[in-house]
């Protein structure tokens, strides 16, 4: 089944984001990426306490980041940016589920040969979160699925009406940040995007 992940962004949510994470994940998304990069390790972890103590678990909320936090809240899942990945790769015996996000097909391999469970590989469409910066297209999402075996989640652009032209790359699912950050209704949205797959 090709899976529908979140991505939070506190900076561009125009409601109570405490709340709207609980949306998020009450909305059936298969997980919840909490990436918020600006904060420090303090702000994060009574971030993450929030949501864990707050939020039912059937949806799996997976931490960026903050290793250390990670460890000491006892969370068996993370998502790590290349760079993080690269630099603590014998740190991570901990964690049962490992992504990690990528760029190129180099950084793909390496990861997967590394232990990551599975890559985020972006952007792949135009976004106003990376506005300077060309999107890598399609194409490039269709020879990074080719190059590893885990699972490549695209990330970057992605909405209802262009999300089956990831699913066509053969990539196993799709990363979207802005759209369930600013939905009024994120479990409508998660129901339009899945009819838009004919994943239901």
């Amino acid at each position: 089944m090709f899976k529908i992940i979140a991505v939070s962004n506190k900076s561009i949510c125009p409601f109570n984001y405490i709340e709207q994470i609980k949306k998020i994940v009450y909305s059936k998304v298969s997980a919840i990426i909490i990436r918020e990069k600006y904060m420090d390790d303090c702000e994060y972890r009574n971030l993450l306490e929030n949501i864990y103590n707050t939020t039912k678990k059937e949806t799996k909320i997976i931490p960026h980041n903050h290793i250390k936090i990670v460890k000491e809240l006892k969370i068996p899942y993370i998502h790590l940016s290349y760079k993080n990945f690269h630099e603590n790769i014998k740190n991570l015996e901990y964690f049962n589920l490992i992504g990690v996000s990528v760029h190129s097909i180099s950084e793909a391999v390496f990861a997967e040969k590394n232990g990551a469970n599975y890559i985020t590989c972006g952007h792949i469409f135009k976004t106003q979160c990376k506005k300077n910066l060309a999107p890598r297209g399609t194409e490039f999402l269709k020879s990074v699925v080719s190059s590893v075996s885990i699972p490549v989640i695209a990330i970057g652009g992605i909405n209802q009406f262009n999300i089956n032209k990831i699913k066509e790359t053969g990539a196993n699912g799709a990363c979207i940040m802005s759209e369930f950050m600013k939905s009024k209704q994120p479990s409508e949205l998660f129901a339009l995007l899945n009819k838009n797959l004919n994943n239901i």
